[in-house]
């Protein structure tokens, strides 16, 4: 799945229910109470001495953005935002950023690559601030197809509303200054089953990643806004460069700047100039916003759009200025039989995050997604995206061998695909899904993967790229060897284990009412514990932690 795909499939489908270098690197983990709140204690700086008054300290803007990290059991999980507001250090009362009394309704594993906008809020009281306050009113979820996760047949709940999220230190929007806040939801680990009595229930516990800077956090993707011009902006001679766009739902106004060369696609999918736009289009819009909260744009989309998934039947074939390709939409697409894709000149060609191509990269037997419109009079779909699916493979790892410069790794592909060869060369990357970079010697028989493949070799399949799933396991601690960060833990069922902390693993102790960021010296014999890593490979039984949390 690709970011133009989740962004542009989400703005069709429904409304957007949806380092000076300064950086506040806020590692929050925010875990859902039985009490009254629910509160984040995070590691991080705060800074400034500016206290928030009402008119004398001036005021600067705020941005709130938010992402996901993967999941191994859902396919979607919706969270329903109210409100998010900022609590002055003095114990003011809260600047509100966003608020919606029906709710705004997020779909967090849409924003695995790239960020959702939630609010730009300019005229925000200079000074500092000790929380962000989330209030939230529904959680809903989607299990993946053939999975059984433990909370699929379950209610799942969020026993308070009210979510704070407390920096150790205050954070501070300084006058005149644009502040971006964005709240990086791990959902591997955000929900979890709690026994209660004879019955169990499921709580939305989230671990979340906080970044705090001023202007915009950097290295993610492009995104895809949806709203209604509000107004143009022209320059001195005219012409127009940029517009305001009402995102609606309460999410109110972002200012665009269309870039040099920016595409601009009218209701027909035809390529168009700035001057084409007008007050009241409703218009998708593709680009990043910029260190001084403006929506710099590429793209400009007016009217729907139809997203279709399929198989290149023919290779493209051009004339003049445009280019077409015979396209097999994919069953449950609304279409039957084969039909004709046409791209201009405009028509954006993409791979993964913002990989461009060219037209004549698109090639038969290829799987893509078209981003485009109907045109019912010639029987064509005119592109105005298309995007080239990753050649992947998932499945669980069969067996391994030593190849010279890599390793074959034969995969049982999920979905009955049956196995496949991987070469997967010495020096790719390995990551645990959501918690980083893990070395290859914790990659074998049994491990849930995610590969992703070069399109510069076919044969063999060749790995640029592993994910590998993670584990979760739970029990009490009977002993803790400080020096060497190693635990040995009770599972329950006469089942122990030996875990083994990284040294840069996230810790956190929550208990009743409180929770705090700790050290590995803080974890105590008799606690109870939740770990996240990956169980060791062959005779090495161990479990390697990547993030430990201290409960009840």
């Amino acid at each position: 799945m690709t970011v133009f795909r989740r962004y542009f499939t989400k703005v069709i489908k429904r409304s957007v229910n949806m380092k000076k270098n300064f950086i506040l690197c806020v590692v929050v983990f925010l875990i859902a109470l039985l009490t009254a709140g629910i509160s984040l204690i995070s590691c991080g700086g705060g800074g400034g001495s500016s206290e928030v008054t009402t008119g004398s300290t001036g005021t600067g803007s705020v941005s709130v953005l938010i992402a996901d990290s993967p999941t191994d059991d859902y396919q979607n999980i919706w969270i329903t935002i109210n409100e998010v507001s900022l609590i002055p250090v003095n114990g003011g009362a809260p600047v509100v950023i966003f608020q919606s009394s029906s709710g705004l309704k997020v779909e967090l594993l849409e924003y695995q690559d790239e960020d959702y906008l939630l609010r730009v809020k300019r005229n925000v009281p200079a000074g500092q601030y000790s929380k962000i306050r989330l209030r939230v009113s529904d959680i809903e979820v989607t299990p993946k197809p053939n999975t059984t996760p433990l909370c699929a047949s379950l209610d799942i709940k969020l026993p308070s509303g009210k979510i704070d999220l407390n920096p150790r230190e205050p954070f501070t929007v300084k006058q005149g200054g644009n502040l971006s806040i964005r709240l990086d939801i791990d959902a591997n680990k955000s929900i979890n089953l709690h026994p209660a009595g004879k019955s169990e229930k499921c709580i939305f516990r989230p671990v979340v990643f906080v970044d705090i800077k001023e202007g915009m956090p950097i290295g993610r993707c492009p995104k895809v806004l949806r709203g209604e011009i509000a107004s143009l902006s022209k320059d001195s001679g005219g012409q127009v460069v940029g517009f305001t766009l009402d995102l609606k739902n309460s999410q109110g106004t972002v200012d665009v700047r269309l870039l040099q060369n920016a595409a601009i696609v009218n209701e027909n999918g035809e390529c168009k100039d700035p001057g084409d736009l007008k007050v009241g289009d409703e218009v998708r819009v593709r680009g990043k916003l910029a260190n001084d909260l403006v929506f710099e744009a590429t793209h400009v989309v007016i009217g729907q759009l139809l997203d279709v998934l399929g198989t290149v039947v023919t290779n493209p074939v051009f004339a003049g200025s445009t280019f077409t390709f015979t396209f097999n939409p994919a069953v449950g697409q609304g279409f039957v039989g084969q039909l004709t894709v046409e791209g201009e000149v405009c028509t954006l060609v993409l791979m993964g995050c913002d990989k461009t191509f060219k037209p004549e990269d698109i090639k038969a037997g290829m799987t893509v997604r078209v981003f485009g419109k109907w045109i019912s009079q010639s029987s064509i779909l005119r592109a105005a995206a298309i995007i080239l699916k990753d050649r992947e493979v998932v499945g669980s790892i069969t067996s391994m061998s030593l190849q010279t410069g890599g390793q074959d790794v034969t995969i049982d592909q999920n979905g009955g695909l049956g196995p496949v060869v991987v070469f997967i060369p010495d020096g790719t990357p390995i990551y645990l899904m959501g918690d980083g970079a893990i070395p290859i010697n914790l990659l074998c028989v049994g491990r849930e993967v995610r590969v992703f493949l070069t399109s510069a070799i076919s044969n063999p399949p060749t790995a640029t790229l592993v994910k590998v799933m993670s584990e979760k396991h739970t029990g009490i601690v009977k002993t803790v060897d400080e020096a060497n960060r190693i635990l040995t833990v009770d599972r329950g069922g006469g089942v122990s284990e030996t875990v083994v902390v990284r040294n840069d693993a996230k810790i956190l102790k929550s208990i009743g009412g409180d929770q705090e960021p700790i050290s590995f010296k803080d974890i105590k014999v008799d606690d109870y514990i939740w770990y996240f890593g990956l169980t060791g490979c062959g005779t090495d039984t161990a479990f390697y932690a990547h993030v430990v949390i201290v409960t009840e």
